[in-house]
């Protein structure tokens, strides 16, 4: 009997702890899974685990319905080495739900300290990431934002703190205890640190978990007061991003009539270079307009020790330059250059092309720069660089793929020989690196059929129409939260990504329905 007890307090923690794992070391969330796969071993009682699973036998179906849907995806498969190491990586969404459905049932307690311990595992991850990033920072000015998550993916860590920063605001608002609004500074360092990691993605997320709140949650059925006083301050944000995305929005995609007379030369008596094609605009400025290349490279020389011929990460320092200038209102020759101070010199031998991005104000610049990337795209440039463009032309693969394999998909195996057929036949045959498609529902139709498609939607939306339990308001956060990130990432194909929909999907509406057995027996 002690044995027993044991082994289910070692269960419990295991849940826990990989909780705790998953923002933090892809070693200790593998150790945790094989912890839990131990333990729920050695607890035996297969008699009655095959009861529960005939008593639950189609919520269990639906809660491993991903795993199985890749499963079945090896029928009409070729390519069975990338098949059986897709299918390794998706094994959580078999593993996790049965261990749910089939283990000691976890208490409403137990719950709590998983989401609590992934908020705080969240929230570690991410100081130490701020504290690596700072240290590196001394050395790699230019460092990579990206760099501020060091353990997992930034995407993958927003989605956590995401829901980190939603179990908070329920902890809040369900809490009676004096000290709850000590809460309120974790949840302020999330929004800091998501701005601070330019998370376009969970920008995004929180506006959608915010229209959840006031037209769905509404805290105000409880606590009249603060429900009014967090619907003001939601429509506040509300508004005033509008406001700065529009002003943004104008900045990139102002309209401007080219000058019908134009300057023919520099007050040094320089000519002119004007390229009136050229359509290519920074903060409504045309790029081609009064360029003076021998002012340019003299005054250059003269401020930097760079030569302007060269690269930074690929991309000639000249081009960096003529875009900033052109982002300030100031012509490309030596008054332009000359009126640059130091610090804009060494951000533009750094690769900044833009004023807005000199003074980096986290998400606003993000989405100056998907804007900029958008627009560059509209014109015609190529979107090889662009993180944003580049989804359009992923999805554009995708789409293909499922046009010529709409009924039965590609099969699990051959989804990404499919993707790089579509590479070479694309602008883009000359790139050594395929990328999948950043949409999780697109790489599901595509791999798996318009049928496959339609049961893993079901399964992905089924907790938030079915459940009404105690964690109603955690349960809608998290399927907002899951189910939005798998329209610009393929959230399922990392460790990471896997694991956490593994976890959480089905977390509370499985531990609902095993307390309700146990209370009818």
């Amino acid at each position: 009997m002690e044995g027993k007890k044991g082994l289910q307090q070692s269960y419990y923690w295991s849940w826990i702890l990989l909780s705790a794992s998953l923002p933090l070391s892809k070693f200790t969330t593998s150790l945790f899974i094989f912890s839990l796969t131990g333990t729920w071993l050695l607890l035996g009682n297969w008699k009655e685990r095959l009861a529960i699973v005939k008593r639950h036998q189609s919520l269990f179906l639906l809660s491993i319905s991903v795993f199985l849907l890749f499963f079945i995806g090896l029928w009409n498969t070729e390519n069975w080495a990338y098949a059986l190491k897709d299918l390794k990586v998706k094994t959580p969404l078999l593993a996790l739900p049965l261990f749910l459905m089939t283990g000691p049932a976890l208490s409403s307690k137990h719950i709590k300290y998983i989401f609590s311990f992934l908020t705080v595992g969240a929230i570690c991850s991410a100081l130490i990431g701020m504290v690596y990033y700072q240290y590196q920072l001394d050395e790699q000015p230019d460092l990579d934002y990206r760099k501020l998550s060091p353990f997992v993916s930034h995407i993958r860590l927003s989605l956590m703190l995401c829901v980190g920063l939603s179990f908070l605001f329920v902890s809040f608002v369900k809490s009676k205890m004096a000290l709850k609004w000590l809460l309120i500074f974790p949840a302020f360092f999330i929004l800091y640190y998501l701005n601070l990691i330019h998370s376009l993605s969970s920008f995004v997320i929180l506006i959608a978990l915010g229209i959840y709140l006031v037209l769905v949650y509404q805290p105000w059925k409880k606590i009249k007061l603060l429900g009014y006083a967090i619907t003001f301050l939601v429509l506040v944000i509300f508004s005033y991003t509008a406001v700065k995305f529009y002003g943004v929005y104008q900045d990139v995609f102002q309209k401007v009539a080219v000058p019908v007379e134009l300057e023919t030369h520099t007050v040094n008596g320089n000519k002119y270079d004007h390229d009136t094609l050229n359509v290519a605009t920074e903060n409504g400025h045309f790029v081609g307009l009064y360029t003076c290349y021998p002012e340019l490279y003299q005054q250059w020389n003269l401020r930097s020790n760079y030569h302007l011929d060269s690269l930074y990460n690929g991309y000639p320092i000249q081009l960096s330059l003529i875009r900033y200038l052109t982002s300030r209102g100031l012509r490309k020759d030596s008054i332009g250059v000359s009126s640059l101070s130091k610090m804009e010199i060494h951000a533009i031998e750094k690769g900044i092309a833009n004023v807005y991005y000199v003074k980096d104000e986290g998400i606003k610049t993000r989405i100056h720069q998907a804007l900029w990337e958008i627009k560059r795209w509209q014109e015609g440039a190529s979107a090889e660089s662009s993180s944003v463009t580049m989804r359009l032309f992923f999805w554009q693969n995708a789409k293909n793929i499922i046009k010529n394999n709409w009924l039965l998909g590609t099969g699990t195996g051959d989804i990404e020989d499919e993707i790089k057929k579509q590479y070479q036949v694309s602008q883009y045959a000359h790139l050594t690196q395929t990328r999948r498609t950043h949409n999780q529902y697109l790489t599901v139709a595509a791999t798996l059929g318009i049928a496959s498609f339609f049961l893993f939607v079901i399964s992905i939306f089924y907790p938030i129409l079915k459940y009404k339990g105690e964690f109603k308001a955690m349960n809608a956060f998290i399927v907002i939260i899951l189910s939005l990130s798998m329209l610009w990432e393929d959230t399922l194909e990392t460790q990471a990504g896997v694991c956490l929909t593994a976890l959480l999907l089905y977390l509370p509406i499985i531990s609902d329905q095993r307390k309700k057995s146990v209370e009818k027996q």
